[in-house]
């Protein structure tokens, strides 16, 4: 998906229509750094839903085009989160090399044989997405250092969303 978009709007529709991903807006990152949500405290800057377009979150997730058209002209600085889960069809690795990601990725390499994701994503913070299509499987997440599993019920910020 190594695409060139003019905007968020056409990013996020793009996933929509052509990835066939459900989107939601995300709050963004002011030109002052700080989250569009208005709060100074903010723990999850330019990561969590806007509330007053999808106020249950990602369960408000949509493909439909005409939806996310309408949250993009209200929003158009918006970030985009893609449902991750059966939802979307994927399941997404979120590799953290700050807390040794990147070793448990090679770990889970070495122990997989024909381990390979359907796309890589590097992440703001210098990590690295890996999607891979939707089993339905769980993962105990304690097993995966570094490492997060998104799944039903979650989300992941996708390109071109800033980052703090």
């Amino acid at each position: 998906m190594n695409k060139n978009f003019k905007n968020k709007c056409e990013a996020a529709a793009f996933y929509a229509c052509k990835g066939g991903y459900a989107i939601i807006p995300i709050h963004f990152i002011t030109d002052e750094g700080k989250c569009s949500c208005g709060n100074d405290n903010c723990s999850s800057k330019g990561k969590h839903p806007i509330g007053k377009l999808v106020p249950h979150g990602v369960k408000d997730a949509s493909k439909d085009p005409e939806l996310i058209l309408e949250w993009w002209s209200k929003y158009p600085d918006a970030n985009i989160g893609i449902a991750t889960g059966e939802i979307s069809g994927i399941e997404v690795l979120d590799i953290d090399p700050r807390n040794n990601g990147l070793v448990t990725l090679e770990q889970i390499k070495n122990s997989i044989s024909n381990f390979s994701s359907n796309h890589e994503v590097k992440t703001g913070g210098d990590g690295i997405h890996l999607y891979f299509s939707y089993s339905g499987k769980k993962v105990n997440p304690k097993l995966l250092l570094g490492i997060d599993f998104q799944a039903d019920g979650k989300y992941v910020i996708a390109p071109p969303s800033n980052h703090i």
